[in-house]
């Protein structure tokens, strides 16, 4: 007899997966490649030290298999994207096109609207997560959740775009980090002369560093990300605190009102959008976690 169920095994079926378990998408036609399906995760074969039973439940969902270890939980993914975004440390480093394009009120209200704008990001990357929770990420969900016709095409752009942009913003954060070793010791040693030369020998030493915790040490990210989500949350406070007590004063109304044009734009609102970098600069990195 033939088997009224072809999408289920006889293992399957003696695992406790229900020959109900296979149900096509909402409106998805035969022929289309996504569907759900129940599981029963709970056997010793789905599960283990380098997986949970949700993540076999969420792979028989999407009929694949798991190839990679889980080494992350959600306090180190948490602490990979505070680290990704830089947040509070880039924002103090990267204030100055936001003073300059838009002042303080620019910069605050900008930020405001960036944050809204980012947020809508983050929730549809998060729906698309919760949905086929995979390692491919962007690229993956573009393949799955574009038409058929158009799949190879944009998941092909989705996956260069974000790959050149990992490498710009890498490139970037560590140019930020060489500089400002350089800074800091052009600041405590007054016969130190600096060198363009040797910020880009401080520039290569972070990549350094960055490779050597993403190879050798590949293992331990997750501790050395919650020990450093740690000194995030705690600096945070020790710098505002800092600046609450020790930094002049500015009323509120010079903070949320103050506009500015040292740029010389056409006009302030133009003015703003260039100092919009500032805000971006310290919202870039939030798809991290997906």
């Amino acid at each position: 007899m033939m088997d009224s169920n072809p999408g289920l095994s006889h293992d399957d079926a003696d695992r406790g997966i229900s020959a109900t378990g296979y149900e096509m998408q909402a409106g998805a036609k035969p022929s289309d490649h996504v569907r759900v399906q129940e599981t029963n995760a709970e056997t010793p074969e789905y599960s283990g030290v380098d997986y949970t039973c949700e993540d076999q439940a969420d792979m028989r969902r999407l009929g694949k298999k798991q190839e990679l270890r889980r080494n992350f939980r959600f306090t180190s993914i948490l602490g990979f994207v505070s680290i990704a975004m830089g947040t509070w440390e880039v924002i103090l480093s990267a204030t100055a096109g936001g003073l300059t394009n838009g002042g303080t009120g620019g910069m605050v209200w900008m930020f405001v609207g960036s944050y809204f704008c980012f947020g809508t990001i983050v929730l549809s990357l998060a729906e698309m997560s919760s949905m086929a929770p995979t390692a491919g990420g962007q690229y993956h969900w573009a393949s799955e959740f574009a038409p058929r016709s158009q799949q190879k095409f944009i998941s092909y752009i989705s996956g260069w775009m974000s790959t050149l942009s990992w490498q710009c913003g890498t490139c970037s954060g560590m140019f930020l980090l060489g500089t400002q070793v350089q800074g800091l010791i052009a600041l405590t040693h007054d016969s130190y002369s600096a060198q363009p030369w040797q910020g880009y020998l401080f520039v290569i030493l972070m990549v350094s560093i960055g490779l050597t915790f993403n190879t050798v040490l590949a293992k331990q990210l997750p501790l050395i990300e919650a020990i450093i989500l740690i000194f995030h949350i705690f600096g945070w406070a020790t710098v505002l605190i800092v600046l609450w007590v020790l930094s002049p004063k500015n009323s509120a109304h010079h903070v949320f009102t103050s506009f500015e044009n040292e740029g010389r734009w056409s006009s302030i609102g133009l003015s703003m959008l260039v100092g919009q970098v500032t805000s971006i600069y310290g919202l870039i990195g939030s798809d991290g976690a997906a």
